[in-house]
C-alpha cells in the first residue's frame, strides 16, 4: 500500500490507497475521504473521530468490516478490515500534525504533554459522539 504525506505549517495532506485526510486552505476544515464518504470536520470533531478510532468498545465488527458510529447511533462509517489500520495510522499522523500546528499558533511548544490525546476532543459538539 502506497502511503504519502505532505505537510508544511500551511498545508497538511495524508493519503494512502484507500483514504485521504487533508486540511483545506479555503474552509480551514479537515477533510476525511474514504471510498464514497467525504466528511468536512472542525478541529474538535476530527479529534473526536480520532478518539473513536482508538476506542474498541465503540466499533462494531461485522463480517469483513469495522462499523464506527459517527453521529450518535444513526450514522455509521463502514470500513473494510484491510483498510482500518491504514485509516488509524493516517488519522493519528494528521492528529499529531494538527495539535503541533495549533500549539505553535498560540505560542506553546508542542511537547509530549500537550500532544497527549486526553487533552483534545472534549467539546460539547453534537456532531460526533
Amino acid at each position: 500500500m502506497k502511503k504519502e504525506s505532505e505537510h508544511t505549517m500551511n498545508k497538511m495532506d495524508y493519503k494512502s490507497d484507500s483514504v485521504r485526510i487533508f486540511k483545506c486552505q479555503n474552509c480551514n476544515r479537515i477533510h476525511f475521504e474514504y471510498g464514497s464518504v467525504a466528511m468536512e470536520l472542525e478541529l474538535r470533531d476530527f479529534f473526536k473521530l480520532s478518539k473513536l478510532l482508538r476506542t474498541p468498545d465503540s466499533i462494531i465488527k461485522r463480517g469483513g468490516n469495522q462499523i464506527i458510529p459517527i453521529v450518535k447511533s444513526n450514522v455509521f462509517l463502514k470500513v473494510k478490515n484491510g483498510h482500518f489500520n491504514s485509516i488509524q495510522t493516517l488519522v493519528t499522523q494528521a492528529e499529531e500534525f494538527l495539535k503541533a500546528e495549533y500549539l505553535l499558533s498560540i505560542g506553546r511548544h508542542p511537547n509530549d504533554y500537550y500532544l497527549d490525546s486526553s487533552h483534545w476532543g472534549n467539546s460539547y459538539s453534537n456532531v460526533m459522539n
